[in-house]
């Protein structure tokens, strides 16, 4: 969604690119000379953004204050060892011990999903060569964790292969040791690249829906909800960041919006919200095969995940939002708040339903 504001907020330069990319890609053109479709819309926008700049209908950015040069990386260990035995750092364990799991579950996903665009690469060398990659990186000072990259189906329907992923790995590790992104941003609007990865997005959601069962598919739209929470939370805390309300506690926070928007809502969903898609999904999928130990099991799973804080709890750190990892919440079921204990006890009563149906075995109801 921010890709997609962010082309809508400079229609003069980013949305023709972005149509010209939709219109070449779900329309499957082929263009004179066999050029890419993806090239033309990015040398489209960069003439128009040089146009409207050239005619004073859009500001030229300032030149860039880097320096050119060939910079190699140079090694931390010191560094990375001394903070490890920092108690600061583990104290954030609540923050980076999530997003590590996440970040594997999101690899293995889209390992998933080049698998059901028919390419199969064997999960754990895949997910072996990216975790050596990440403590590579941290070792040289590099605070991304990378991932296997989304988008497997989209950039294969383009026709790229295994050369593309080589020519990108060159392109970029070229761009960061030499210091030419200021020098490409300032040339290039990022916005002109976006309709691309909108184009992406749509590739991926469309397989989400075409690979699964037919009646499976309930479950993959349920499961885009946790994510849209999610989005909106991101929008809230840059929001508060920029107001700057450090001191304030949630209730002071949730008083500020409107009592529709149902913030404390937004907030417990969007709180490991990959795992809460992935529990959602797996429960419908098992109801809709009248699964019911199978559903009542993941009900199980999702308990004790909202006892321990990992989904739905959350709090208030200044920053922003994190998850409430505190084991059986303080707050007690019907609070202001909704807790973690809150969700559990909820989950534990549909896992009861669902055993009950497992063993009263109901009648099927036939659509007609």
């Amino acid at each position: 969604m921010g890709f997609i504001f962010q082309i809508f907020n400079a229609p003069l330069i980013a949305l023709f690119p972005a149509l010209l990319v939709l219109i070449g890609y779900a329309g499957r053109v082929r263009w004179p000379f066999g050029l890419p479709t993806g090239f033309i819309a990015i040398v489209v926008g960069l003439a128009c953004a040089w146009l409207l700049r050239g005619l004073h209908l859009a500001p030229i950015p300032p030149w860039p204050q880097a320096r050119p040069g060939f910079y190699l990386p140079v090694p931390m260990l010191g560094d990375v060892f001394a903070l490890l035995g920092n108690p600061l750092v583990w104290h954030s364990a609540v923050v980076f011990i999530p997003l590590a799991v996440l970040n594997v579950i999101g690899s293995i996903q889209n390992l998933e999903s080049a698998e059901a665009a028919g390419d199969k690469f064997d999960t754990r060398s895949s997910l072996l060569v990216n975790g050596l990659s990440a403590v590579i990186g941290v070792c040289f000072g590099n605070p991304f964790a990378p991932t296997i990259y989304i988008g497997h189906p989209g950039w294969k329907a383009l026709g790229a292969r295994v050369g593309y992923s080589v020519l990108n790995g060159a392109a970029v590790t070229l761009i960061c040791l030499t210091g030419a992104l200021p020098f490409l941003v300032w040339l290039m609007p990022v916005e002109v690249t976006l309709g691309i990865l909108l184009w992406i997005g749509l590739v991926i959601t469309a397989q989400a829906f075409q690979e699964v069962p037919r009646e499976h598919a309930p479950a993959v739209a349920i499961g885009f909800i946790p994510a849209l929470a999610a989005w909106g939370e991101l929008l809230i805390e840059t929001a508060l960041g920029k107001t700057g309300p450090a001191g304030f506690a949630l209730k002071d926070i949730a008083a500020g919006f409107s009592p529709e928007l149902f913030i404390y809502g937004m907030l417990a969903l969007a709180q490991g919200f990959l795992l809460i898609s992935i529990f959602f999904s797996a429960i419908l999928v098992k109801v809709i095969e009248r699964a019911w130990l199978a559903a009542a099991c993941w009900c199980l799973i999702a308990a004790v995940a909202s006892a321990c804080g990992i989904i739905h709890g959350f709090v208030w750190n200044g920053p922003g939002f994190g998850p409430d990892l505190t084991f059986f919440h303080s707050v007690g079921p019907g609070g202001d708040v909704p807790s973690g204990l809150d969700f559990a006890l909820v989950y534990l009563l549909a896992a009861a339903l669902l055993a009950a149906l497992h063993l009263l075995k109901p009648g099927e109801v036939k659509h007609g």
